[in-house]
């Protein structure tokens, strides 16, 4: 093609010798030479024609560190050229000339342009809690005047579902069927053209841990988590604790091992993308040592969180400084207190050792107790978290025994699950169960109802590859869940 061009170029000028041009004729160089973008990731050239004698442009086009090259020529007085040989994310310069019968002009302003596209790009989509299909996007386009949203379904054609307004970047299909497979593309509409398509995106929109059950909008539903080092398995770890908090649909999260703060943001954002009803919040402290930090994550559609704050300056009995969250729910006011105590040790507590594992959780079992006696003793409060040690051990080794032994005053509501069968404890790797929620006598008569309740969540059985699937991607540890309802007198 470009030979053929040169050729006719080069033939104009050598037969145009000795031949004149009438005195009207005018032959000046083309001007104002202008390239941008069309919708389609090509190239549109734009000139003023300054002749009347031409028979034609020749357009020449040439890349960084390459020479200038004929690509094309148009007929005589044409002021435009379109170049659909371009690939987005190079850089083209331009000039032209005008072609006449006797010879070629000067050439043109030169002018240089990056090649972007005006396609959306980026497009990713996640499944929604209530199993509808959220689409987003970046828009690249500055003055598009909305957007062409395709979907394939199974092996089915790409159909147009829905185009929407311009400058807005997300979309959900609720016209969805789980267990089907879906594939989506965008494009960006200008009047009556469409832009090239985005990427596809694609996935198959199937029921969340099927069958598993927890929260109810009657209750107040709380949990606590060891999420070891999380995430363990970065954002799959992730995508797998997002779609299980809306599935357990607790009010309160009360989490362990909260190691990352970048990816417990990406949590949050993720909770507050996939559920379309209510509005998520967090918190995650700061101060344990090794990254090792407790952390809150809550619905506030459902509870009103007043204050969060940690407490407690001795890292002996406390590596991890108890936190606490202040909040209403249905006009009832709460004190959660979340732990992380000391792990490992004997078995054996050694009084007489400070540093013994034992003795410093039964220290934090006892200044827990002063805590609440001192500052909230007529409060309904909530003591959770990794205790790193069993409700169940004989007195004279039980680092429990304070609270324990205060029934009129205290109860750890899962003690029926510690003295249950291993099944059903919170630490399967060393059967064992670690994680407890204790309650003040203040909250005695809600845990006493119907519709209470206490529970190991067996996610792990909902699982496909069950307990190795649940501990390579999320956890050592189980969550343990209370419900507490209300009688209607409270």
């Amino acid at each position: 093609m470009i030979k053929n061009i040169v050729g006719i170029v080069l033939f104009v000028i050598l037969t145009s010798c000795g031949t004149s041009t009438g005195p009207s004729e005018i032959k000046e160089a083309p001007t104002n030479l202008v390239a941008f973008t069309t919708i389609n990731d090509q190239i549109q050239l734009a000139w003023q024609d300054n002749s009347s004698a031409e028979i034609g442009f020749i357009i020449e086009r040439k890349t960084p560190y390459v020479a200038y090259v004929v690509i094309d020529t148009t007929a005589a007085d044409q002021s435009e050229f379109l170049d659909i040989d371009v690939e987005v994310g190079n850089n083209y310069s331009y000039r032209i000339s005008a072609l006449f019968s006797d010879g070629i002009s000067e050439f043109s302003n030169e002018v240089s342009i990056l090649l972007t596209s005006c396609s959306p790009t980026g497009l990713t989509v996640y499944e929604t809690s209530n199993y509808y299909v959220f689409l987003e996007w970046e828009d690249r386009c500055i003055e598009e005047s909305g957007f062409v949203i395709e979907r394939k379904k199974n092996d089915l054609e790409f159909v147009i579902i829905d185009t929407i307004a311009a400058d807005i970047t997300n979309f959900i299909d609720e016209d969805v069927e789980v267990e089907n497979s879906y594939n989506y593309r965008v494009a960006v509409l200008v009047d009556n053209a469409i832009s090239t398509w985005s990427n596809e995106a694609s996935l198959y929109l199937s029921v969340w841990f099927e069958g598993l059950e927890f929260g109810t909008e009657e209750t107040f539903d709380v949990v606590t988590w060891n999420i070891e080092h999380f995430p363990k398995a970065n954002q799959t770890t992730v995508d797998y604790i997002t779609q299980l908090m809306l599935v357990i649909d607790a009010e309160v999260y009360a989490l362990q091992e909260i190691e990352s703060n970048a990816y417990f943001e990406t949590l949050l954002e993720q909770i507050n993308l996939l559920d379309t009803e209510d509005s998520w919040a967090g918190y995650r402290a700061n101060s344990a040592s090794y990254e090792i930090n407790l952390a809150y994550i809550y619905n506030e559609s459902s509870i009103q969180m007043i204050d969060i704050y940690e407490f407690g300056n001795s890292s002996r009995p406390f590596p991890r400084r108890p936190l606490l969250m202040q909040l209403t729910f249905q006009n009832e006011e709460f004190f959660v207190i979340d732990n992380h105590l000391k792990a490992s040790g004997d078995g054996t507590m050694n009084l007489n050792d400070p540093w013994d594992e034992e003795t410093r959780r039964f220290e934090a079992c006892n200044l827990l107790d002063e805590y609440i006696a001192e500052n909230l003793p007529d409060a309904n409060v909530i003591v959770l978290g990794d205790f790193n040690d069993e409700l169940i051990d004989v007195q004279v080794n039980n680092v429990f025994w304070t609270l324990i032994n205060k029934p009129l005053e205290y109860t750890f509501t899962d003690m029926d699950i510690a003295q249950g069968p291993s099944t059903n404890w919170s630490y399967p790797g060393w059967p064992s169960h670690l994680d407890h929620i204790l309650i003040t006598n203040e909250l005695f008569d809600e845990f006493a109802l119907a519709d209470s309740n206490i529970n190991t969540i067996l996610i792990d059985s909902f699982m496909e590859g069950l307990w190795n699937e649940y501990d390579n991607y999320i956890s050592d540890h189980r969550p343990v869940g209370l419900k507490l309802a209300f009688s209607d007198k409270k």
